[in-house]
């Protein structure tokens, strides 16, 4: 459509070709730059965002990744990214203008797919289910596993975030099961979870939520379990929780994370994180999300909006 850009990165041994595809046209652009030293940027640049030190890395991937496909970026347009190889790392909305200053989410709404293929799927599924507004939510915060520390920011999001849905569900504490998961999942059009992942870099189909006790202890719900879940009327899944988007890295086809399978799942739209996140930040985050997300229907703007309120409110843990 007119109003989505759609920029496909495939990394090879020794360059980065960027397709720049349109409703109307499509560009291919060639950067030198060895793999391994892309890598390396990539990792420098999340270990920056780690300890809040700005460091080179940022200027030469912007340079390399955003600057060649600059003037195709209209500020109305939905910017569509397929990473290829080690920038299904990268968190394209961190990058700054080097001059500016500005992140890219201050300029543009974003979003990854694992391909282009499955982003055109994606988007026919999401138009088949977008002709009702977004009346119901699942909404999971907080529960009660042995050994898990308590979070109570994320039971504060789903209470508040309830009220913005005519018909909700919410589930916390020891009442956040799996079983009730599983048997309400499918039936709402938001499903939100808020509670304690584990990524499995090395077995990613083992990467889990965990629920609340029961009689035999902590449940997990795996990946490889939630890959035969299907989701015919659920638009958004909103994963609150440490490294939901982080997994390992495969060609062609994006990060196989916990996130994943929602989207093998029918599920359009996953909002997930690419590493472990604080509670009260992400408290705040959501709640600002739900609210965008009641009144405009679109989740890709109503993150952006949640983004930016965090990074203007001057909190660093926030930010």
């Amino acid at each position: 459509p007119a109003s989505v850009i759609l920029i496909y990165y495939a990394t090879l041994a020794d360059r980065v070709a960027i397709w720049t595809i349109t409703s109307s046209n499509s560009t291919l652009i060639e950067r030198r730059i060895e793999e391994r030293e892309l890598a390396r940027l990539v990792e420098q640049h999340r270990e920056s965002i780690r300890d809040h030190h700005e460091r080179p890395a940022n200027n030469r991937l912007y340079n390399l990744l955003i600057e060649p496909v600059t003037s195709s970026l209209t500020p109305s347009a939905v910017v569509v990214l397929v990473p290829d190889g080690q920038l299904q790392q990268l968190p394209f909305a961190t990058l700054r203008h080097p001059s500016t200053k500005r992140y890219l989410i201050e300029d543009h709404a974003l979003m990854v797919s694992p391909s282009a293929s499955f982003f055109v799927d994606a988007r026919s599924a999401a138009a088949a289910k977008s002709n009702a507004p977004l009346g119901s939510a699942l909404l999971i915060g907080n529960p009660s596993a042995s050994g898990e520390r308590a979070l109570p920011g994320a039971e504060v999001e789903v209470e508040e975030a309830s009220k913005l849905y005519p018909r909700h569900q919410v589930l916390v504490g020891r009442g956040a099961t799996k079983q009730r998961f599983l048997e309400l999942a499918p039936g709402f059009d938001v499903v939100h979870f808020g509670g304690h992942a584990f990524a499995n870099p090395d077995f990613p189909f083992l990467s889990r939520l965990v629920f609340a006790d029961e009689a035999e202890g902590e449940q997990s719900l795996f990946a490889h379990e939630i890959a035969r879940i299907r989701f015919p009327r659920t638009r958004v899944v909103v994963l609150a929780a440490c490294s939901t988007a982080a997994g390992s890295v495969s060609r062609g086809e994006g990060v196989v994370s916990v996130a994943r399978p929602f989207l093998g799942g029918g599920v359009p739209l996953v909002i997930a994180s690419q590493w472990d996140v604080d509670d009260r930040a992400t408290e705040q985050l959501t709640l600002v999300f739900h609210r965008e997300l009641a009144k405009s229907r679109d989740p890709i703007h109503a993150l952006q909006a949640a983004q930016l309120a965090l990074l203007r409110s001057g909190d660093a843990i926030k930010a």
